[in-house]
């Protein structure tokens, strides 16, 4: 057998395999670049969305907290109308603190104070 011959059989195969292997590599590049910007597009898409979303909770949580002098009088009332007493009326706040608008009800020694 001559040297050519058979060094054109081994080449024909390399070739084979290396169009077989980049095949499957542009394939997957194409894959991988099409999740990735799929998954940017969706990622942008829900900060867009959680930015609405805080945006329109934005004025309702504003309105929601009570001024100082309200939670004072309501205190008082509770004490003196109710008959209760300071702690009584800083569990009472407590209960109430979601309906009320408050962050956190005062404790008893800020009542009494």
């Amino acid at each position: 057998m001559s040297q050519g011959s058979t060094m054109k059989p081994s080449r024909t195969q390399w070739k084979e395999k290396a169009k077989q292997r980049g095949k499957g590599e542009r394939y997957e590049r194409r894959e991988k670049a099409r999740m990735k910007a799929e998954r940017d597009r969706l990622t942008h898409a829900l900060k867009a969305s959680e930015a609405r979303v805080h945006a329109l909770e934005a004025p309702l949580n504003g309105l929601a907290t009570r001024p100082k002098v309200d939670v004072v009088y309501l205190a008082l009332q509770l004490f003196l109308e109710a008959r209760i007493s300071f702690r009584a009326v800083s569990r009472v706040l407590a209960l109430l603190a979601w309906a009320l608008g408050l962050q956190k009800a005062p404790g008893p020694q800020t009542i009494i104070n």
